[in-house]
């Protein structure tokens, strides 16, 4: 059991997304895309002493991170916006679902639709400006397809700014195409980075920068750790 536990230790997952912790430490930034209720940006600041800048395009959720941001144990290391990651720095419809994680822009189809509400739209490049950033350590990313759009009005030189990107993608559930994820995925590959899928869908996979991980490191994680973190979850010891 000791040496499964210490095969996990050398990754992080936080609220399903999975990364590379020694990478992170006070003078990190993480930008956190589908903030959802603020569990990853708080868990991931306090952890490392870092800072940490959200997104959330549903506005139900982002009530819960005014309260999250306004925490004495917070100030000064999460801020959240209220923003709909996009392809266009406008106005957006977002439809939302019953299952307030799973609003989205990318699709009218959400699980228990009930109508849908107009939020500004922010590209990357356009929230990184606002924030101030011109690398990110740690960019995590959930936000129900949208990814697609985010990607495509990325530049491949900022794209090479970003040290590591945890990603949910959405093709499962039908708001891209596999096609698209294939796309995102061999695009981030051309420029570099390394990519380890954690789950046996496309929703946690995480991308980095070949130099933060020899090949040796690489296939530890991909064989051992993997391995490692399914038995722990068959003992009902990880719930990620």
């Amino acid at each position: 059991m000791g040496s499964l536990l210490r095969a996990v230790s050398t990754i992080d997952n936080i609220e399903t997304h999975t990364f590379f912790p020694e990478q992170l430490g006070p003078e990190s930034i993480v930008v956190d895309f589908g903030a959802n209720a603020g569990e990853f940006s708080r868990k991931v600041a306090r952890r490392y002493g870092l800072r940490s800048f959200g997104v959330e395009a549903n506005p139900e959720l982002y009530e819960k991170l005014k309260v999250v941001e306004a925490d004495p144990a917070n100030r000064g290391r999460v801020k959240f916006f209220h923003y709909a990651i996009s392809d266009k720095d406008e106005p957006v419809e977002l439809h939302l679902s019953s299952e307030s994680i799973t609003s989205s822009i990318a699709s009218s189809a959400v699980p228990g639709a009930r109508g849908a509400t107009v939020v500004q739209g922010r590209t990357l490049p356009t929230f990184l400006r606002e924030i101030n950033v011109d690398r990110v350590d740690l960019l995590k990313c959930d936000i129900e397809g949208a990814e697609v759009g985010m990607f495509r009005t990325t530049s491949d030189n900022l794209l090479r700014r970003i040290g590591q990107i945890t990603i949910e993608f959405h093709d499962y559930h039908g708001f891209h195409t596999l096609k698209e994820f294939e796309e995102m995925r061999d695009r981030l590959f051309s420029l570099g980075f390394g990519g380890i899928k954690f789950s046996p869908n496309n929703t946690n996979w995480l991308f980095y920068r070949n130099d933060m991980a020899g090949p040796a490191r690489r296939t530890y994680v991909r064989h051992v750790v993997r391995n490692a973190r399914g038995v722990l979850r068959r003992l009902g010891l990880r719930n990620d």
